[in-house]
């Protein structure tokens, strides 16, 4: 840095005119002052004295521009460097002019581009002047001139505020990557000049970056400056590390990195700043490593997804994101754009508007905050405050280029900086001085330069200046010595000011002459010394020495006395620690009997040395001539003297005091020893231990005492006597403790004595009440007595009880007593005589005995009714219970039948009742039942049949005494049931009344008699409402007998006839036997017929034309009647033609034979059915007949035709989901009804007859191939074809339900009515055709009465049947929901650098996070995970769906969603908004976003053959789904928000490492704070917004918490 003489001057006049007259007298203690002047810097220390502290004043300004000159930083530098296709085009042109815009300092604008300098004025480029001048007290001075403009910048190394341009002329065609290979490689040579000339470690790497992963496998993306070039999808750790390479030793292969630069394929810039992160990542900078970072991103093209040039902003956000993270490793960040619009000075807001993207402003933003213009940049709409400086820069050309790295190179490179307001003042307080606890308050404040040189009244510096005091350093920052640097500006007046800082210090020492400060100093921002002032000393007050000898010095008498150097030396060293004496010398005088010895210690040192080498000692015994036990001190004078060490100073200052030793007594322990002896014995003799005596001294010879014990007369056995020495506490140095022993006195414990002790006994009957048996009996030996011995039990010697006694099993104990449960060994039996004692004992027992108890069931007796007899009766007959105990009774015993049985019983016990407290025995009563009274007759009926007459007329007789029948006495038991039978006889009188052998069996129920046989009837002893009699089957017997009745025989020959005739158009009848039948059916009163068949059946056979012909009724002609009414209905067989040619004759005649009671010739009455006129009512003799007219025309074969169901019957077919269609089979059914309808009685009524048809089976078959407009494919139903004649017919249409899965049904039924007519050439055709829909109710013959306009056949058109069926591919049941596979990584259509809430929590707190996710669910949070110009180019809230309504919470997600065809609904309109996601469908939207769509199957045990196998696979391989523990994946089972969010999370890659990555104030919920579950930190990074940076390549760190986006705005 030039420095200039004429600053230099001012600044030492004002130097030697502020220096103030310093006084150098010691012993006033005068101001000290130290300063110094050095490259326009000033710097100037006072000390003055402040009572007992000391002021300390720091001043310094600056009288010009100050630098600092540093030792180059080492660096670490990536070049991120864009190998795209692109970069092939080419850069500049042949003879070109360009103008490039600047970015140079004021100083290097004049020296290097004054003479091609333009600027651009709106229109075009203007040539611009430099001029420069120097300015005394001032930076230089640099003004710009061009026509119609000027500009003024001040100081050499500032940048002008103006945009200038320099002119370049290319005049070769070269390529955008032959350009970056010539600068690139100027800039590495530049980098290794420096970092060889100045010894100073450079690194370097080389990164390309172009294609993604998709297709392209990260092509020409890869790391340069390895060994080999390195793929990024290939490289690892150690690559990364060896990609950094010495710029010094390094060149060649940095050389080799360049030429493997390659133009190909796309512009992913994200990819180039991860590897960065990944670089610096290996290369750690240690701490106190003082080394820079560096990353330079050159790009020709905007980010943008493979074949196509648009502007991705995903790709742009993490590029950004990623540019963050270096900046976060404390790099400075350049970006570097060629592309067209690159433009750091443009606007950049703006970039988006209503969903349309500016991709020129767009562009420069995103080169903006990728670099350090935006240190805190997260994303395209997050770019954080603005930084200083300028790391954006803009090429057109190859010289430009150049030129920009070339500034670059100077910027991290320069190693000179102005002293500004970074710069630090420091003034290091030494260990003896410190600042005062209550002076820590600095004082800063500021003088202004005025014109005059000298400086006004110092006032309180601007806050912008801070003090702080910490481990004995003052520092001051944030006074701008650049920017108020002291003298004259151009304008000749005073500018500047000077830092004055004031601060009070004291020591903390012995005092002495001494160094106030360490020295005062200001470093520049790199940390390097710029200027420094001598250190200062200052005489300081000699302290009073403390005296440390109050305290005697004590120690236990051992034999010796005191070494008193040895104790003088510790007292003295206590006052030295080389700090306090640091600038005094320490003497310690002790006079001894008269003899003086001296301990010095020197400045600084913590111990000293003795003058005298031999070292004085008291004496070795306590001194305590009263021997009251408080020895005293043996004392010596002693004087302490503190002396200022400095060489020219006497100062001093001393202390007397006194020595002290004392020596305390020893302690000794006098413990008389224990004896023993017999109680009879005499005693022992007594002596004691003695403890504590010194170097083993002799005791005997030290101390004395004598030893005696309590009484001697005293010989009760125990320990009780005590042996006690007594004798002087204090003699001979020792204070001596005694301790009394014991004499044990013992028994007689070689005689066995033998004491006997049995238990009490108690027997009682059960009562109810507790009975207790207690105590014992003890004999003693002989010449004992009780006072001999103490008796203890361990156990009580009683028991209690109140139940019988028990087994385990509950039957009562044989044996029955409770035993008291003792042994001898329970026993402890003691004696002041004996030791030696045997006890026997025989346990005590109590005994409950139960209580006796009878028991008897009741008796009774009834005669038979078919209900059991009971008697629900049971008596104690003997012995009683206690109190309220007792028994409750079930008696089971019943009888139903004739006969008698035990009334039989059990019982159990009542609550509280124990019954092994009891015998109970049990007797039975009798249950007695008895037949009815076998004298009861019934009242018989007969009734009489005459079996001659074809009418069965009842004619009844009864049979009501005894002369007719006869009972039998004895009854039988029916088997199954509650009834006994007896049996009826007839009698002789009776017999009159028998069946003959032409008996109808169905007339009766039991066997006819035969030949004059006694019938036998069977009556039953039954119940009939209530009431119990014998009586027969129902209410009477029914009894058969032929009976004589009046008859008379009718021939029905005469009464029907047959006429057969030819019609009169038609030929003669044909020669042939032709047959008729006529039919006569019972009737009743009301004209119904009686019966399916006919009662006669007549033929009448013609061989031709006939008139009159009877019927042959065979032999039934002659019928034989009886008396009464005879009613008849009487047709002819066929209705309809049966026989070719020949009409039948359709009526039905009514006929009524009356039988007079005597049998004489019947009346018979003829009429026509159902017309009500009588077409003959009267008395005839047979001569009245019933003629059926039938008639003959000659007739042609029937025309037909052919009814083809694929016209009529069709499938409409509609194909739902995006799987291959591999076909589909339906099946319909036909039922048919052919309809005849003829006349009767002259037309005048219409009948109809259905003919059934033969049913007929359609299919309708869809192939693969079929194809499909509009996912709909037609098809007929093809089957059988059915040939028919004229006629109307009747279908009723049905399809089969296959039952098939994913197949919907049409579940109608359809009716057809097809009229076909013959013309006179016999050709039958279709007259009309309709279709009716089949409704619950209806048959064949209520649709074909209908009469509606809507049914009737009218015309020929065809109307077909339709059949409309729904298939599902796979699709829509499987998961509806679908993410188009335009969605993938590299699309951008999700935002995947914003890491917002996509969920939001209820508002009670909580999240729910173990709770099912829904449809609507699912597509909201896809809603807000689309990027914003995404969303807002789409938004709508419009929707087909029949279940999502305008104004519901869902809607504008779904409606917009279903707009970008991202989701689907159902075939039937529906979406289902709330219907919860499976697990199966959920991976299968996550598969989507793997754009290879290729993975390994998964292991899954339940997911082989399913639908989504594939699918689970696919999200399996990418790691974004896991498994159950037991091997399962549960498809089938609905995902919980949780498992939903943290899928959503893998595949956008948002994942903390722990909570300690998270932020204290973030969003929690009641229901999600356990952080040991395995979904806590998905949860929380779902919905908490946060800024972040990438931790690692696979976890984030968060940085600080965002608002939630304004959701809203999408809810209107």
């Amino acid at each position: 840095m030039r420095k200039r003489i004429i600053a230099l001057l001012l600044a030492l006049i004002l130097t030697v005119g502020l220096l103030p007259t310093v006084a150098l007298a010691a012993d006033a203690q005068p101001d000290v002052q130290v300063s110094k002047s050095d490259d326009n810097l000033n710097l100037v220390k006072t000390i003055k004295k402040a009572g007992e502290n000391y002021t300390v004043t720091l001043e310094s300004w600056a009288t010009g521009t100050v630098t600092s000159s540093s030792t180059p930083v080492p660096m670490d530098i990536i070049l991120l460097l864009d190998q795209s296709g692109s970069m092939n085009s080419d850069f500049t042109s042949s003879s070109s002019v360009e103008y490039n815009r600047l970015y140079k300092r004021n100083q290097k604008i004049y020296e290097d581009y004054r003479a091609r300098l333009y600027i651009y004025n709106g229109s075009g480029y203007v040539k611009v002047s430099v001029e420069k001048e120097t300015i005394l007290f001032s930076k230089d001075k640099f003004t710009y001139t061009w026509s119609g403009g000027s500009y003024v910048s001040y100081g050499e190394r500032d940048y002008p505020d103006m945009t200038f341009y320099y002119q370049s002329t290319n005049s070769s065609k070269t390529t955008k990557i032959a350009a970056l290979k010539s600068a690139v490689r100027s800039f590495i040579g530049k980098v290794n000049e420096e970092a060889t000339s100045k010894n100073v470690e450079h690194r370097v790497a080389i990164v390309g970056f172009a294609s993604t992963k998709s297709g392209k496998k990260y092509k020409n993306t890869e790391l340069l400056s390895t060994q080999n070039e390195v793929n990024y999808a290939n490289a690892n750790a150690s690559n990364y590390e060896d990609a950094l390479v010495s710029a010094k030793t390094e060149k060649k292969r940095l050389s080799t990195a360049i030429d493997r630069l390659d133009a190909n394929d796309d512009t992913y810039p994200e990819y180039g700043f991860d590897m960065a992160n990944k670089i610096f990542a290996q290369h750690p900078i240690q701490a106190g490593d003082n080394r820079q970072r560096v990353v330079i991103m050159f790009t020709d093209g905007y980010p943008a997804p493979a074949n196509t040039d648009n502007f991705n902003v995903g790709m742009a956000n993490n590029a950004i994101n990623n540019a963050k993270r270096c900046k976060d490793n404390n790099a400075k960040v350049y970006t570097i754009g060629i592309f067209d619009g690159a433009d750091p000075s443009a606007s950049i807001e703006n970039y988006s508007q209503n969903g349309w993207l500016n991709e020129a402003v767009a562009a420069n933003r995103y080169m903006h905050f990728s670099s350090s213009n935006y240190p805190s940049a997260m994303a395209l709409n997050n770019g954080g405050t603005k930084g200083e400086g300028n790391f954006y820069f803009a090429a057109s050309n190859a010289d430009a280029l150049n030129d920009i790295f070339d500034t670059i190179s100077e910027e991290i490179s320069t190693d000179t900086t102005e002293l500004d307001d970074s710069a630090t003042i420091i003034d290091n307080i030494p260990g003896n001085f410190a600042i005062p606890e209550d002076a820590k308050n600095i004082t800063l404040k500021v003088a202004k330069f005025q014109k005059d040189g000298t400086f006004a009244t110092a006032t309180t510096a601007p806050t912008t200046v801070t003090a702080e005091h910490k481990d004995g350093t003052v520092t001051v920052t944030g006074f701008n010595f650049s920017d108020e640097w002291c003298g004259l500006n151009e304008s000749d007046q005073p500018h500047g000011s000077k830092l004055i800082i004031e601060f009070t210090i004291h020591h903390n020492n012995y005092g002495g002459t001494q160094p106030t400060n360490a020295g005062a100093s200001i470093k520049d921002e790199a940390g390097k010394e710029v200027i420094k002032v001598d250190d200062p000393t200052v005489p300081v007050t000699i302290s009073k020495p403390d005296d440390v000898f109050t305290q005697a010095n004590e120690k236990t008498y051992d034999g010796t006395g005191f070494d008193i150097f040895d104790e003088v030396a510790k007292k003295a060293d206590d006052l030295a620690n080389g700090t306090n004496n640091a600038f005094v010398d320490i003497e310690v005088k002790i006079t001894v009997e008269g003899t003086d010895y001296i301990y010095t210690i020197s400045k600084g040192q913590q111990s000293g040395t003795w003058k005298q080498t031999a070292s004085p000692k008291t004496s070795p015994n306590v001194k305590d001539e009263d021997k009251n036990g408080t020895p005293e001190a043996y004392e010596y004078p002693v004087t302490i003297t503190f002396k200022d060490a400095a060489e020219d100073s006497t100062a001093s200052n001393s202390t007397t005091a006194t020595a002290k030793f004392t020596i305390n007594y020893a302690e000794a322990k006098v413990k008389a020893n224990d004896k023993n002896k017999k109680a009879t014995e005499a005693d022992p003799d007594f002596d004691a231990t003695v403890t504590g005596m010194v170097n083993d001294e002799d005791a005997t010879q030290k101390l004395t005492y004598t030893i005696s014990r309590t009484d001697a007369d005293d010989n009760t056995v125990g320990d009780h006597q005590t042996i006690t020495p007594i004798g002087d506490t204090y003699q001979n140095n020792y204070k001596v403790t005694y301790e009394t022993g014991t004499l044990t006195i013992t028994k007689d414990d070689t005689t066995e004595i033998e004491l006997i002790i049995v238990g009490n006994t108690l027997e009682q009957t059960y009562n109810g009440q507790v009975h207790t048996a207690n105590n014992y009996k003890v004999t003693y030996p002989a010449g004992t007595s009780s006072t001999d011995f103490q008796i203890v039990t361990s156990k009580t010697a009683s028991i209690s009880a109140t139940d019988v006694k028990t087994t385990a099993e509950g039957t009562v104990d044989a044996d029955g007593r409770y035993m008291m449960g003792l042994t001898a060994e329970d026993f402890t039996v003691t004696s002041e005589k004996y030791g030696k004692i045997k006890v026997t004992y025989t346990d005590g027992w109590l005994k409950i005995t139960p209580i006796a108890i009878t028991l008897k069931s009741g008796s009774d007796t009834k005669t038979y009714d078919g209900v059991a007899l009971t008697k629900n009766e049971v008596t104690v007959i003997s012995g009683s219970f206690v109190s309220d105990e007792g028994l409750d009774y079930n008696v089971t015993g019943s009888q139903t039948v004739v006969g008698t049985s035990k009334n039989t019983y059990n019982y159990a016990a009542k609550a509280g009742t124990t019954l092994t407290n009891y015998t109970i025995t049990q007797e039975e009563g009798d249950l007695t039942v008895t037949l009815p009274d076998l004298t009861a007759r019934p009242n018989v009926i007969v009734n009489c049949v005459n079996t001659e007459v074809p009418a069965h007329t009842e004619k009844n007789t009864s049979l009501t005494n005894a002369d007719h029948y006869t009972v039998s006495t004895e009854a039988t038991k029916v088997d199954g049931q509650s009834a006994y039978t007896r049996t009826i006889t007839l009698t002789e009188a009776g017999k009159n009344h028998f069946i003959s052998s032409e008996y109808v069996p169905e007339y009766g129920s039991h066997t006819p008699a035969t030949n004059g046989n006694v019938t036998e009837i069977t009556m039953t002893y039954s119940e009939v409402n209530g009431e119990w009699e014998w009586r027969a089957s129902h209410t009477n017997f029914l009894l058969n007998v032929e009976c004589t009745t009046p008859t008379v025989e009718v021939d029905l020959g005469t009464l029907i006839k047959k006429d057969f005739s030819a019609k009169s158009d038609s030929k003669p009848i044909p020669n042939g036997n032709y047959t008729f039948t006529a039919q006569i059916f019972a009737a009743n009163d009301t004209w119904q017929q009686v019966g399916e068949s006919p009662v006669y059946t007549g033929t009448a056979t013609l061989n031709g034309a006939a008139s009159g012909a009877a019927f042959d009724f065979g032999s039934s002609r002659n019928t034989t009647l009886a008396s009464g009414t005879h009613r008849y209905l009487v047709k002819e067989e066929h209705g309809g033609e049966t026989i070719d040619g020949i009409t039948y004759d359709s009526t039905v005649y009514r006929l009524t034979i009356t039988v007079s009671e005597d049998g004489t010739q019947p009346n018979v009455q003829i009429e026509a059915e159902p017309q009500a006129s009588v077409l003959s009512v009267q008395s005839v003799a047979f001569d009245k007949t019933i003629t059926f007219t039938n008639t003959y025309s000659e007739k042609k074969d029937p025309g037909k035709n052919t009814i083809d169901f694929s016209d009529f019957v069709f499938k409409v077919l509609t194909k739902t989901g995006d799987r291959s269609f591999n076909g589909a089979e339906f099946t319909a059914t036909v039922d048919g009804w052919k309809v005849n309808q003829y006349d009767v009685m002259s037309a005048r009524v219409i009948k109809t007859h259905f003919v059934d048809l033969q049913p007929v089976t359609l299919k309708a078959t869809f192939t693969a191939d079929t194809p499909f407009e509009n996912d709909k494919a037609y098809r007929g139903f093809m089957g059988d074809k059915l040939t028919v004649t004229a006629g109307r017919y009747l279908f009723l249409i049905d399809e089969i339900n296959d039952g098939q899965t994913n197949i919907t049904y049409d579940e109608s039924k359809y009716w057809l009515n097809l009229g076909f007519v013959e013309n006179a050439e016999g050709e039958v055709s279709l007259a009309g055709q309709r279709v009716r829909k089949f409704v619950d109710g209806d048959t064949y013959e209520t649709v074909l009465a209908l009469e509606d306009s809507e049914w009737m056949i009218v015309d020929t058109s065809i109307s077909p049947v339709y059949f409309e069926n729904t298939i599902d591919t796979g699709k829509d049941d499987y998961y509806p929901i679908i993410i188009p596979t335009i969605i993938n990584k590299d699309t951008g259509m999700l935002n995947k650098t914003d890491h917002f809430a996509y969920v939001i929590g209820y508002p009670d707190g909580t999240v729910h996070p173990n709770g099912q996710i829904t449809r609507a669910e699912v597509a909201t949070i896809f809603f807000r995970l689309l990027r914003d110009e995404v969303r807002d180019g789409a938004f709508t809230t419009s929707n087909t769906y029949s279940d999502v309504a305008y104004g519901k919470w869902y809607n504008n997600p779904i409606s917009t969603m279903s707009a970008l065809g991202i989701i689907t609904g159902y075939p039937d309109g529906t979406f289902k908004p709330n219907k919860p996601i499976t697990r199966a469908e959920f991976a299968a939207i996550a598969a989507r976003f793997d754009e290879t769509q290729s993975g390994k199957s998964a292991t899954f045990s339940d997911v082989i053959g399913h639908w989504a196998a594939k699918e689970i696979g696919i999200a399996y391989y990418n790691d974004w789904i896991k498994g159950y523990p037991d091997g399962t994946f549960k498809p089938d089972q609905n995902i919980t928000r949780a498992e939903a969010m943290t899928l959503i999370n893998r595949v956008l890659e948002r994942k903390p490492e722990s909570p300690a990555d998270l932020l204290t104030n973030m969003n929690k919920w009641t229901d999600n704070l356990d952080t040991s579950k395995w979904y806590y930190l998905d949860v929380q990074e779902a919905t908490n917004s946060h800024g972040y940076t990438r931790k690692t390549f696979n976890y984030e760190l968060w940085r600080q918490m965002l608002p939630d986006p304004d959701w809203s705005r999408y809810e209107r």
